[in-house]
């Protein structure tokens, strides 16, 4: 109270942290030119989608202050999510710095990525059952009866032996409620794979 001083450090291209373990994580966020949504903040888009839907808007909330007056910014910000950064000028892939390297503009080499970071790919539906916008069946998923979906046994098994070596309770505890809403998705299996992989 009293300063400008910020309660949570500032994230942006120059700031000294990064998420230990992440070297090999999918860590790319957007970053689109003059855009407001990125002033102060990187916006992970597939978290963006779990808030969505649990309710949350940020039309409603976002800035503080001023929730709603960043619209523009925000519809910009869903429309590179949806068609990829190729699609609005100034819009671009960047990954944080990590271990002694800058942050940096990545393209489709980056060798990270993951299917959950991928625009287009689950627009509005983080876990949903349904196949992406491109064709991909969610992860051991086969057809039954009239469309109807299973997942197959070994997928299930994977899944269960993953959230089991996921070292912290709470983040078990989310991808069990995330599973049993909206069962298991290829965008949830590499979440798990790559938090697993990463030793958290």
């Amino acid at each position: 109270p009293g300063t400008d001083e910020p309660v949570i450090p500032i994230l942006d291209d120059l700031a000294p942290y990064y998420v230990v373990g992440g070297e090999t994580w999918d860590m790319r966020t957007l970053q689109i030119e003059d855009n407001a949504c990125f002033d102060c903040h990187r916006v992970g888009m597939s978290t963006v989608e779990m808030f969505l839907a649990n309710g949350w808007h940020p039309d409603r909330f976002m800035p503080p202050h001023r929730p709603g007056s960043l619209r523009e910014d925000w519809e910009e910000l869903l429309a590179v999510w949806q068609n990829g950064p190729e699609s609005v000028d100034g819009a671009e892939w960047i990954v944080p710095p990590a271990k002694g390297e800058d942050a940096r503009v990545v393209g489709d080499d980056y060798p990270h990525r993951a299917s959950f970071n991928a625009p287009g790919a689950s627009p509005f539906g983080f876990g949903t059952k349904v196949a992406d916008t491109k064709g991909k069946k969610a992860a051991g998923e086969t057809r039954k009866g009239s469309g109807e979906r299973k997942t197959d046994t070994a997928t299930l098994a994977e899944v269960e032996r993953l959230l089991k070596e996921l070292k912290d309770p709470g983040t078990r505890k989310a991808f069990e409620g995330w599973i049993e809403k909206n069962g298991v998705t290829q965008e949830v299996l590499d979440k798990l794979r790559s938090i697993v992989k990463g030793g958290r």
